[in-house]
């Protein structure tokens, strides 16, 4: 019997879209309709990203119209001590058997570059959005469009002074190559790969893992750990002074569990668990159940509007659900929740408590329904005349 060696086919639209778990994620079309992108929601991370594809929801994007992978994110990963794929235990094992690359970890935005499914032209974009910035020059795009026509994503972090997240910045705006994947494959290609591309500025790589107790004004380093079945597993090992500082924004809460909240809320929880204790886990679980609970109440009051209204015209509920509910927010809410999506950090960050209770949100439905057909009434009696 002859072996066949089993074909690796490029990733489509339509397939990757049976990989996801539609509850946590976001996606919107970009550049002028033609290229869908997506991103993840949702605030427990381990549900979040449960299914495999589901890490793939940091940027990655497709032709609208074909179903042609345009772009590839750097994929989402987890600290050391997150959780139990990246346990302190785990890591310090991969770390003795030595089979390891140590990458600088940059505090920027991430910025992927494509090619327009109907201009041809490079173009760039971040997680969510299109990206449009003088950094960009003719030599990078023309370097950006060599390596998509070899079948590479080549990711860029957007750091400087113009752009500060966390940590301060200075001197110049860099747009520095972080990463380069296989569109095939989606492996990344090794540092030497990255050398030979001869882009100017490549994110520094380390020969060891540094020592984290005493640096400051750096976020930390992604360690690649290379595994024997030809897999990577990508951890990022932050500064205990990038911790510190990144809980220094809140120190106008309360207390801990405010600020916690304000961690879950920003997303950037994560950074912290692995030095949660035993009693600020159980406080996080707390804060995670007042979330779904509140949530879940809000979304409540959004399945008791009326038949009626979602019947009407786009624009006509649209209006109705302004006026009833008096927040723009919630018409952004209500039509994401017809299409079976909830952003719960946004539902949970808005205020529904000066919205009518659901009696008075039925007899303005029936209000409008009787004026409706009034008005009905009278225009096929102005036609008969």
């Amino acid at each position: 019997m002859i072996k066949t060696k089993k074909v690796i086919k490029m990733l489509t639209l339509s397939e990757f879209l049976k990989e996801l778990d539609p509850q946590y994620v976001k996606t919107k079309l970009i550049f002028g309709g033609t290229v869908r992108t997506f991103t993840y929601r949702g605030f427990e991370m381990e549900k979040v990203f449960k299914k495999y594809f589901m890490r793939e929801c940091r940027g990655i994007a497709f032709c609208e119209k074909t179903g042609k992978l345009l772009a590839l994110s750097i994929h989402k990963f987890f600290n050391k001590g997150e959780n139990e794929a990246t346990s302190v235990e785990k890591c310090e094992e991969w770390e003795a058997a030595g089979k390891f690359s140590v990458l600088e970890k940059l505090d920027g935005s991430m910025v992927m570059p494509l090619i327009h499914p109907i201009t041809c032209e490079v173009v760039f974009k971040t997680k969510y959005a299109e990206f449009d910035n003088p950094i960009i020059t003719v030599a990078i795009k023309k370097y950006c469009r060599k390596l998509i026509e070899m079948g590479k994503s080549p990711q860029f972090e957007f750091c400087g002074p113009s752009n500060p997240i966390v940590v301060p910045q200075q001197g110049k705006d860099r747009l520095v190559l972080i990463a380069i994947r296989d569109m095939v494959t989606r492996k990344y290609e090794s540092r030497e790969f990255m050398v030979k591309t001869r882009y100017p500025d490549i994110v520094e790589f380390h020969t060891s893992i540094p020592e984290m107790g005493t640096q400051q004004n750096r976020e930390g380093v992604v360690v690649r750990f290379h595994m024997e079945n030809g897999d990577v597993v990508c951890v990022k090992y932050k500064l205990p002074w990038y911790k510190r500082y990144s809980k220094s924004i809140f120190k106008g809460f309360s207390d801990k569990e405010a600020v916690l909240e304000e961690l879950v809320l920003r997303q950037k929880i994560d950074d912290h668990i692995s030095d949660l204790t035993v009693d600020d886990k159980e406080i996080l679980k707390k804060i995670y159940a007042k979330i779904r609970r509140v949530c879940d109440e809000k979304k409540r009051i959004l399945a008791a509007i009326p038949v009626e209204i979602i019947e009407l015209s786009s624009r006509e509920c649209t209006k109705w659900i302004t006026d009833t509910f008096k927040d723009p927010k919630v018409v952004a809410i209500f039509w994401m929740s017809r299409r079976k999506q909830f952003d719960d950090i946004l539902i949970y960050k808005t205020d529904f408590s000066k919205y009518p209770e659901e009696e008075i949100i039925k007899r303005r439905a029936m209000k409008l329904k009787k004026k409706k057909k009034k008005l009905k009434k009278k225009k096929d009696g102005d036609e008969e005349k």
